[in-house]
């Protein structure tokens, strides 16, 4: 059973969390890829509606958790991003993390237990 979360940004966010992603060792041999928007009229490319990452390997739900909290703690400017996994969505908001690791711990709660944020 693969193990798929997706996050949902604005694009320019969607862009900068898929190098940090891509760019973590613990996430090496997982798939990462973006999930596009379809092209409206008028428009001339496709503009990444959110990032879907998957996996066999349920114990890695963890290290995904660590780098999206890491990267959101380290924005300077208010960024809020969604994390999907099933049915269950959290959202998270940079100016909330204060300790990385303790965000992680309850992203990962949450995605596993189903409570909301």
């Amino acid at each position: 059973m693969a193990l798929t979360v997706k996050i949902f940004a604005d694009p320019e966010t969607l862009r900068a969390v898929e190098r940090d992603l891509r760019s973590d060792a613990d996430l090496r041999g997982t798939r990462l890829s973006r999930v596009d928007a379809p092209i409206k009229p008028g428009e001339m490319g496709f503009v990444p509606d959110a990032l879907q990452w998957v996996t066999d390997n349920n114990t890695l739900l963890a290290a995904l958790a660590g780098a999206v909290a890491g990267w959101l703690g380290r924005q300077r400017q208010p960024t809020r991003i969604r994390v999907r996994l099933g049915e269950r969505e959290i959202e998270l908001e940079s100016d909330r993390v204060k300790d990385a690791d303790a965000t992680a711990e309850e992203l990962l709660r949450k995605l596993q237990d189903g409570t909301d944020v």
